[in-house]
């Protein structure tokens, strides 16, 4: 959070129900994601800007073609099992980086 902080940006990080917070990542301005499902979906068909990791499954890339090199970051890529919780932005952000 602080990264994003220090870049400008105004972030808030809260806990509603998954519906809320599905409808309020879909109307974002921006979602980052890192390949999970919930925030892949919302984000890429949402009504903001999206940019995402490669999708992968625990370390084997589920995205072979051409195409998804125009909406994935290759080379950024953590799977859950490394994050202890994704409230914890500045530690995901470590493992990101």
């Amino acid at each position: 959070m602080d990264y994003l902080d220090s870049e400008g940006y105004n972030c808030i990080t809260q806990c509603k129900t998954n519906i809320e917070d599905f409808a309020d990542m879909f109307y974002a301005p921006f979602v980052i994601s890192t390949g999970g499902s919930f925030s892949f979906i919302s984000g890429f068909f949402g009504d903001g800007d999206f940019v995402s990791t490669e999708h992968k499954e625990e370390n084997k890339s589920t995205c072979n073609n051409t195409n998804c090199n125009r909406v994935f970051i290759k080379g950024y890529n953590i799977s859950h099992s490394m994050v202890d919780s994704y409230y914890d932005v500045d530690s995901v952000y470590k493992l990101l980086t």
